[in-house]
């Protein structure tokens, strides 16, 4: 059995959780996971095989430093970086030679740079004719409620994203945020997250599309896996031009026949456990890229139909034992 060394970061995170779940679940390669966090008290440590505290990368040179030296212990293979704020230093490391037996999943700095800002996210989707919804950098003339206010760099689920009816509230929220903002026009849709798989140079394979029945804090909870042919288009185009390798989601609304597409995250998506339960182990597949396996669309069976709901469970922590609860449902 072949045997890998998977250095996942913020493993405090449901992001972090899902990949864990996926290197879990399958039972082809050997894998010994490390995790990294910036904080020790976080659950995910108690599923690794091995936990580091980490700077933040805000600390750049103190991150890098500390980085490296787990890399080079553990002699790591894959490294799965979760956190949009520290993807550009990824991608530099990525670039260096020092780490030339390590693949980084992440995505090229220019990459970066358009999925990172929501203004160069839509000019983007409009260049390539992916249709978005209209955007502005200040407030549009004319009748022109509800917008939408949020974050234009790394914005976080839902935090500092706003509903606008009138001009109070948009002067209000614009003296919040500014100078970092986006306005938007309103959608009323269905929202959707589209898991992409890419291979390791960024072509499009695949994608789970899940519609997002209820989310909680900008996580769904509640979701259902639906088949939408033209949607699977749309995320080709924008994994393909973006050369994105690996994985990223990719967020849309849906109003009647029209499509609205409006983020891309060129990383593992908070609910990709459910995705994998659907039928897209991502990590599994990367897993097999990675000993040289070309994987087609028709090597994934998606599970269409498929619905998930999230509970809370516990990890319960005595002296030096760590254990869950009894298994719920019989």
């Amino acid at each position: 059995m072949t045997s890998y060394k998977l250095l996942v970061t913020a493993i405090g995170s449901a992001t972090a959780l899902s990949v864990i779940k996926g290197a879990r679940k399958q039972d082809k390669y050997r894998i010994k996971i490390i995790g990294t966090d910036i904080n020790d008290f976080v659950s995910g440590r108690y599923f690794t095989d091995m936990f580091y505290k980490v700077p933040k990368s805000g600390e750049k040179k103190k991150f890098v430093r500390r980085i490296s030296e787990i890399i080079s212990k553990e002699k790591i293979d894959l490294v799965v970086p979760i956190v949009d704020v520290g993807l550009p230093i990824w991608s530099e490391l990525k670039r260096n030679k020092k780490f030339k037996d390590t693949q980084i999943l992440i995505s090229s700095n220019k990459t970066l740079a358009i999925c990172q800002d929501k203004y160069k996210t839509v000019q983007f989707l409009n260049k390539v004719g992916v249709p978005t919804a209209k955007t502005f950098l200040k407030p549009p003339g004319g009748k022109i409620f509800p917008l939408f206010i949020k974050p234009r760099h790394f914005g976080r689920a839902t935090i500092d994203a706003y509903k606008i009816d009138n001009k109070s509230e948009l002067g209000f929220y614009i003296k919040k945020l500014k100078p970092n903002f986006v306005i938007q026009e309103y959608i009323e849709g269905e929202e959707y997250t589209a898991d992409c798989l890419s291979d390791l140079n960024g072509n499009f394979i695949n994608a789970v599309i899940r519609k997002r029945i209820e989310t909680k804090g900008g996580l769904s909870v509640k979701g259902e896996v639906i088949k939408d042919k033209k949607a699977l288009e749309y995320c080709k185009v924008i994994v393909n031009q973006l050369k994105i390798p690996g994985v990223c989601n990719i967020q849309f609304f849906k109003k009647s026949d029209s499509y609205f597409f409006f983020e891309i995250n060129p990383r593992f998506a908070g609910t990709h456990a459910f995705t994998i339960e659907a039928g897209q182990n991502t990590i599994f597949y990367i897993l097999e890229m990675l000993e040289g396996k070309k994987i087609r669309p028709s090597d994934i069976k998606i599970d269409y139909g498929f619905k998930m709901v999230r509970f809370w469970d516990e990890i319960i922590i005595k002296k030096n034992k760590a254990y869950t609860p009894k298994r719920l449902i019989r």
